[in-house]
């Protein structure tokens, strides 16, 4: 069996709430301390259609205190062409 890392558990986090704001208090509740890195390799790492995940940030001020939230873009994948058939033109 192999060894989920960092990068495996923020991936998913991601993969499972797309296009959705996810605190920096949830990816530390994974265990993920050294997050900056593992983010970074996720944006420019290579996937099946050849880019890496496209993750933002967000910094809100509340009383004071900074929150930093990320979001995963999911992009959007339209379906492959299809042809009509019959009918003419």
């Amino acid at each position: 069996m192999e060894k989920v890392t960092q990068r495996d558990k923020l991936k998913g986090l991601f993969l499972r709430n797309p296009d959705t704001w996810v605190s920096l208090k949830e990816i530390i509740y994974l265990g993920i301390a050294m997050y900056p890195p593992r983010i970074k390799e996720l944006r420019t790492s290579r996937n099946e259609g050849g880019e890496g995940m496209s993750i933002e940030n967000k910094l809100e001020m509340v009383d004071g205190v900074k929150h930093s939230f990320y979001r995963y873009n999911k992009p959007n994948v339209s379906p492959p062409y299809q042809m009509k058939l019959g009918g003419g033109f």
